[in-house]
């Protein structure tokens, strides 16, 4: 556990924060201490502009006493939670929204007070003399200074993938580094998790593998989970067994005690959070698709990973490894449902069947991916079959 607040030695700057930074050592010695160590070191070097050299997951606020002001940064995509409130004179702020409410309830005002910092933003509030001359200084509600974490150049320039690859090997290494414990992933048929457990394996790192068996291709869940043993990647390997009509079905509670226990467990420890009606969805019970607001805790999938964490937690394995995009990058799901070519990969060649030129330059790009892709069958052409020892492929 790590010891907060974080404090300058001349004690006019304090840093508190969620998350981890994976370039810590850039600003500092970090050694046995928290990456969290790196923050005051960078604040002081670069300023408010400090949260764009940060490569991580992180909600951070510091108080700069010598210059008058609160510093609110998140990281680029918003991993990291941080909710924020104005009582009276008094800042609230937390990265769990149910801590706000409580100080908010205790003292009778009302919890639609409270904001949450937006992803890749960075606010500066100014402080303000306080009233009394002891007193604790006091802090605008209006931020003087509104910035982004990272400015994006949008321009599309590249024509293959060679850099997402390589981006996406980084980002496995440097969460794997060092790491003191067993990681686990939740390992299902979707690319997603295929292509982290494998980069996983490519680079000797042993994995727990958790699979819900429920709405998975098994067949290929245990391809995977052969290669992983191959390469001497596998540590253990659960599989969790929910009935498929209850794990699609609206009323899943009702259908299994399995399901319902891991639903109960999520309305037990996690806070309330609903999808917001464009992009929520429930099942109807034909089990199409409905658009509308969906609490959390009733997704399918979330009671799946609910139920992963908990066999996971029992088995000592604290590090989960997940991610998405991978549909997106080879246009899987295409837009607004409608695939690139709803006949597509599995009825034509490649050349035939693909029109987008994102995936097609995909496919041609020389590296692990495009060559896993063309070898394997077009019955499955896709990252289901990934293979580890495909990884170490570069583009030429």
């Amino acid at each position: 556990m790590t010891r907060q607040p974080f404090v300058s030695s001349d004690e006019n700057v304090v840093a508190l924060y969620n998350g981890e930074i994976y370039n810590a050592a850039s600003f500092t010695d970090v050694g046995s201490s928290s990456d969290g160590a790196a923050l005051i070191p960078a604040y002081r070097s670069s300023g408010t502009s400090f949260a764009s050299l940060m490569d991580g997951e992180f909600a951070v606020v510091l108080f700069d006493y010598s210059l008058g002001q609160v510093v609110l940064a998140a990281d680029t995509f918003g991993t990291k939670p941080l909710f924020y409130s104005f009582l009276n004179e008094t800042f609230i702020i937390a990265s769990y929204r149910s801590a706000v409410e409580r100080i908010l309830q205790e003292n009778d005002y009302p919890v639609d007070q409270i904001e949450q910092l937006a992803p890749n933003t960075v606010l500066v509030f100014p402080m303000l003399p306080p009233k009394d001359p002891s007193g604790p200084s006091l802090i605008a509600s209006t931020p003087s200074s509104i910035m982004n974490t990272t400015n994006f150049n949008l321009t599309q320039y590249k024509t293959d993938t060679a850099d997402f690859v390589s981006a996406f090997m980084s980002s496995v290494e440097k969460r794997s580094h060092g790491l003191q414990t067993t990681p686990f992933v939740g390992l299902s048929s979707g690319y997603d998790s295929g292509a982290i457990a494998c980069a996983l394996a490519s680079i000797g790192r042993v994995t727990n593998a958790y699979t819900v068996n429920g709405i998975e291709d098994i067949p290929v869940v245990e391809q995977r989970l052969g290669r992983m043993e191959e390469l001497g990647a596998l540590g253990k390997n659960v599989t969790i067994s929910m009935l498929h009509d209850a794990y699609d079905s609206e009323d899943a509670n009702s259908d299994s005690s399995i399901y319902s226990s891991y639903q109960a467990l999520l309305h037990t420890v996690v806070e309330p959070y609903s999808y917001p009606g464009d992009l929520g969805y429930k099942r109807s019970k034909d089990k199409e698709l409905i658009k509308g607001s969906l609490d959390m805790r009733r997704d399918p999938g979330a009671v799946g990973l609910g139920a992963v964490c908990r066999q996971a937690r029992a088995d000592d394995a604290k590090v989960y490894f997940s991610g998405t995009g991978a549909d997106e990058i080879i246009s899987d799901y295409g837009f607004n449902g409608k695939k690139v070519r709803e006949a597509g990969i599995r009825e034509a060649g490649v050349d035939e069947a693909i029109e987008s030129r994102v995936l097609l330059d995909f496919l041609k790009s020389n590296h692990f991916l495009s060559r896993l892709l063309l070898t394997v069958p077009l019955g499955v052409c896709s990252l289901r079959n990934l293979r580890p020892s495909s990884l170490g492929a570069t583009s030429s």
